[in-house]
């Protein structure tokens, strides 16, 4: 299965299978919602390690250091900006939320 990541405006979408890359330390600008549909993803930062497992998610905030330590199913990832969140509901269309 192949990699997929799709950008809408402020908002990126992405799918990729279960390929475990070596981890490396990261800080992105934005916020990442990682969903788990089927083994667990490992995540870790200075201060903790999370288990993200099937029908659960892990919300990192913008600026937050973090590594994919483990990656068991397949990986389904939203990155959104800060402006989408302050911005609030104006970023529906229609202004509908």
């Amino acid at each position: 299965m192949l990699q997929t990541y799709e950008q809408f405006n402020d908002i990126g979408i992405l799918h990729r299978p279960n390929e475990m890359t070596i981890p490396r330390w990261r800080q992105d600008d934005v916020y990442k919602l990682i969903l788990g549909f089927k083994g667990p993803i490992i995540y870790e930062t200075p201060q903790s390690k999370f288990n993200v497992r099937a029908g659960q998610f892990l919300l990192l905030n913008p600026g937050d250091k973090h590594q994919q330590v483990r990656c068991d199913g397949d990986k389904f990832l939203v990155e959104f900006s800060p402006k989408v969140v302050n911005e609030g509901h104006a970023g529906f269309p229609n202004g509908r939320s």
